[in-house]
Formats: C-alpha cells, sequence, structure tokens
C-alpha cells in the first residue's frame, strides 16, 4: 500500500471527509485493530437498520464494549456517516458514556452537505474534522508520472496491490481508468446527489457538471454558466455549493488588500480531480493541444498546494492575483498577513510573463517564481525560473 501523508490521531474522536475513491476506508481499516467494531452505511442493511432506528447503535455498542478483553482498545469506525446523520448524536452520547475506556470513534463522509441541512451537531467540540485527498507527488513516489496524472488524476481508485508474495501498487490499465473515471461522474449524480436528495434538478445539475469542467480554473462567472445551463443564476451558485460541500472542488480567491475590491471580485473554482475534469469533458483518449496541457499543469500544481495545506493543516491561504487589465498571478501563498511567495505555472519551457512582473511593482519584497518543465534552475532579473518538482519542495516547506 502507499503510505499517506495525512496524519490522523491515534487515540482521539475523528471525522475524515474526503470525495469518493479518495481511499478513506483503506486508510482507516489499516490504521484500526481487527476487533473495531465497523459499520458500512453504503450497505443497504446497515443503512436501512440504522436510519429506521438510530438508537440502535447504542444498544449494539454497549453490548460489544462489554465483550472486550480490558487490553483491547475499543474503536467504533462508521464509514459514509452522511448517509445517516441522526447517529451523530447517539456518537456524542457514546463518547461521554465512555470517556473512562478510552472509547476511539472515527468517522468518514463524502459529503458534509447533508450533515449542515439536517442542523445536527458535527463535533461538539468531541470530533476534530480531518481531510483526505486524491494522491499527491510525495504520496506517489515513482509511480508519478505526469502525463498520466495531467490525463487520468490519481484518485486512489485507479490503483491497486498485487497479490503476490512481494506486492507492489500498480495503476489499472488505460481502460479500466477510463471506465472508473467515466463512471465515477454517473455514481456521483446518483449516490451524492439524487439519493441524498441535494438538488431536484439533476438534469440541469448534470448539464452544469459538464460546463464546471470544461471551465475548472477559470474565472467564476455565473451568469455565463446559468445560460448556458439554462438556469438561473443562483441555482449556478446553489450547484457549486454542492460541489465544495461535497468536496468535489474548491474556491481559489483573488487577492485583494481592499475590501470593497474583495466583494466585486470573481473567484476560480478548480475541481479536485483532473481525471475527472477530463471525463467531464469527453478528453480522457484526446490529443491535448498545448494550451489545455497548460491549463492541466497549472491546475495539477494548485491542486497540490491546496492538498499539501489540508494536510499540514497550515494557517496559510491561497489566492491567485490579477489586475484590472489581465495580468495575473497563479498562485500566493499568504500567512499571517505576509505573503510569501508568488508562482506562475508555465507547461514547457516557458518565458517570464507579464503577471509576475506586474506583481513585484507591487509587492517588491516578495519571492517570485515561475515554475516550468526544467531540469535545473535558473535566474533571470531576480525572478527564480524552477523545475516543478522543485516547486513541490518549496511550497511543502513554506506551508
Amino acid at each position: 500500500m502507499l503510505h499517506r501523508i495525512c496524519k490522523l490521531p491515534e487515540s482521539l474522536s475523528f471525522l475524515l471527509f474526503g470525495a469518493r475513491q479518495t481511499g478513506k476506508t483503506s486508510f482507516i481499516n489499516q490504521m484500526i485493530p481487527p476487533s473495531a467494531f465497523r459499520i458500512d452505511l453504503l450497505k443497504t442493511s446497515s443503512f436501512l437498520e440504522y436510519s429506521q432506528n438510530s438508537t440502535l447503535l447504542q444498544a449494539r455498542v454497549k453490548a460489544w464494549i462489554e465483550g472486550l478483553p480490558s487490553t483491547e482498545k475499543p474503536v467504533l469506525f462508521i464509514d459514509e456517516i452522511q448517509k445517516v446523520p441522526s447517529l451523530l448524536d447517539e456518537i456524542h452520547s457514546l463518547i461521554e458514556q465512555y470517556k473512562t475506556k478510552n472509547l476511539q470513534v472515527i468517522l468518514t463522509g463524502s459529503s458534509a452537505r447533508k450533515l449542515k441541512r439536517t442542523g445536527v451537531n458535527l463535533g461538539g467540540g468531541r470530533l476534530a474534522s480531518y481531510s483526505l485527498y486524491p494522491f499527491t507527488y510525495k504520496e506517489l513516489g515513482d509511480l508519478f508520472n505526469l502525463d498520466e496524472v495531467l490525463r487520468y488524476g490519481s484518485l486512489a481508485g485507479l490503483f491497486f496491490t498485487t497479490d503476490s508474495a512481494a506486492p507492489s501498487v500498480l495503476r489499472h490499465n488505460v481502460q479500466e481508468q477510463c471506465d472508473i473515471l467515466n463512471g465515477y461522474v454517473e455514481l456521483y449524480l446518483k449516490e451524492e446527489i439524487k439519493e441524498e436528495g441535494l438538488t431536484r434538478n439533476i438534469g440541469s445539475f448534470a448539464r452544469f457538471l459538464q460546463l464546471a469542467g470544461s471551465t475548472n480554473g477559470d474565472l467564476l462567472n455565473y451568469s455565463n454558466i446559468a445560460r448556458e445551463a439554462q438556469v438561473q443564476r443562483t441555482t449556478v451558485q446553489t450547484f457549486y455549493e454542492i460541489l465544495e460541500d461535497t468536496l468535489l472542488g474548491f474556491k481559489l480567491e483573488p487577492y485583494e488588500l481592499s475590501e470593497r475590491k474583495k466583494m466585486v471580485a470573481h473567484a476560480k473554482f478548480y475541481l479536485f480531480d483532473l481525471g475527472i475534469v477530463n471525463a467531464l469533458g469527453n478528453l480522457l483518449s484526446a490529443q491535448f493541444t498545448p494550451q489545455y496541457r497548460g491549463r492541466l499543469f497549472e491546475s495539477l500544481l494548485i491542486l497540490e498546494a491546496f492538498r499539501l495545506r489540508g494536510y499540514k493543516r497550515s494557517e496559510a491561504h491561497l489566492f491567485f492575483w490579477r489586475t484590472k487589465d489581465g495580468n495575473e498571478v497563479d498562485l500566493l501563498i499568504e500567512k499571517h498577513g505576509t505573503v510569501l511567495a508568488a508562482f506562475e505555472f508555465k507547461s514547457g519551457k516557458a518565458p517570464l510573463t507579464k503577471g509576475l512582473i506586474s506583481f513585484r511593482r507591487e509587492f517588491p519584497n516578495v519571492p517570485l517564481y515561475v515554475v516550468a518543465e526544467i531540469d535545473s534552475p535558473e535566474d533571470h532579473q531576480g525572478i527564480k525560473i524552477i523545475p516543478w518538482k522543485q516547486y513541490l519542495t518549496i511550497v511543502g516547506e513554506i506551508l
């Protein structure tokens, strides 16, 4: 198995959020003892039992704990807790009841939206929240191939472990990866959106989802997307909220010192995995143009920074910067009010851009980087041009 860099508590109770096929269940199963009490709410039988009578949990956990040897650590693991949000009240009660026995409760979820809508208490101070993402460059190690990740992404579901005496991790073949990614959208629409009742307009949401893929990394323009998806502008805003709550993407906000400008500035939206981006656009087997590959390259490096920030539980913030005449810097890292670095991403061996030069006039003391597909770093008038692998190291240190 691949080593995940997400650091989870060994004894405290917690909730692990992550989109489908990021490997949450496998990751938790590796860390909990065989004696753990497991409930998989994706199983129809478990879902029906607990949704009809959530108090069953109290009785069953009590009997299980009383039957455990005193030397065994009690661990309760519930997979996909958003399926039955009412269980959270029972869980909070159990944590209090079995405080002296150090009961550890581990929950996973692929959506926070239903939990928020039902008004249940997500933590009450008892459950820390963590996130799991598709594999990072550091996690994949020698398995990381830039062209493959740009095309198929790095969902855990795309990899498998051999059953030999010396097991190794491999990617599924190309056709299997395409099948997994194409099926992901259908699965997401069926299980996360339709069955959870997150929106009544599945047809419009499906059209919107394709547009979200084709505009990945662009400035958000709700009016344009609403017109193409044939829905109201407010509906598009709600649809983007659903993507965020179901962990399929995030907003990258523009860096603005003026509060007034912050109110009118447009954010960008990035989907959580490039394989999903390409599947939504029916581009998994397409010949990428240099321009499109460059967009994917930029998205990948922003996704890596976003994932590393989450794993480090960093107080840093990620932004982009843009002037009114269109000069742009792809990524800023700001922490405690100070911009620590500015990055421009260029697929291939690209020259300097106007973005960083414009940015330097306004922020002369911020380290500036162009990240490109080169073998060794260069320096151009105080702007560092670095290989993309070096960028990943620098970002990890800054965050």
